[in-house]
């Protein structure tokens, strides 16, 4: 594969970041068996294209990166205020720290390191901001193996919250545990 570039994207970036969160967050469905579940994947793309738009405001409390292959956009990663999700289930616990989300890799790219570096970078630029403790979220069993890899035991776990057989759980992390990563 030809080098990896991660960088903060630019506002002529926008219009492929949404082909991205629409192909790979329905993709993610899909390998699920969610893709019948289509408010739920059009929430999820709206979701995420609005936290992009949001990047771009004056102010704005949200971080984004983007992972390019040969200046093709293949995958994303932001860094922001806790999503409603979060903020419900932990009784406004986590108000107080950030998320680690819009973890997006176009499917042909995945599991390639992409996430890895995207995640890399991002650690990098928290440390530096002096943000000690960050958590995310996942419902998607997928994904929830890729996390409990990398990020280990979730701080909370949510049995049946999807359905049944379906848990949402919940990460709290800390960033010097991931700086050598």
């Amino acid at each position: 594969m030809s080098e990896i570039v991660i960088e903060r994207p630019k506002t002529n970036d926008i219009f492929k970041i949404k082909q991205l969160f629409t192909v790979s967050i329905t993709n993610a469905f899909i390998k699920e068996g969610l893709g019948h579940l289509t408010e739920d994947i059009a929430n999820d793309i709206r979701e995420k294209i609005t936290k992009l738009e949001n990047y771009f405001l004056d102010n704005s409390r949200i971080i984004f990166l983007i992972a390019k292959v040969n200046e093709e956009i293949v995958g994303t990663i932001s860094y922001g205020p806790i999503n409603n999700d979060i903020r419900k289930l932990t009784n406004n616990e986590f108000n107080h720290i950030g998320e680690l989300g819009s973890i997006y890799i176009l499917p042909e790219y995945e599991n390639q390191g992409i996430a890895s570096k995207l995640i890399k970078e991002m650690i990098k630029i928290l440390e530096n901001m002096g943000v000690t403790t960050f958590c995310l979220d996942c419902g998607l069993k997928r994904a929830q193996q890729k996390w409990l890899k990398k990020f280990g035991t979730p701080y909370k776990i949510f049995e049946d919250y999807w359905g049944k057989g379906n848990p949402h759980m919940i990460w709290l992390c800390q960033v010097a545990d991931f700086k050598g990563d």
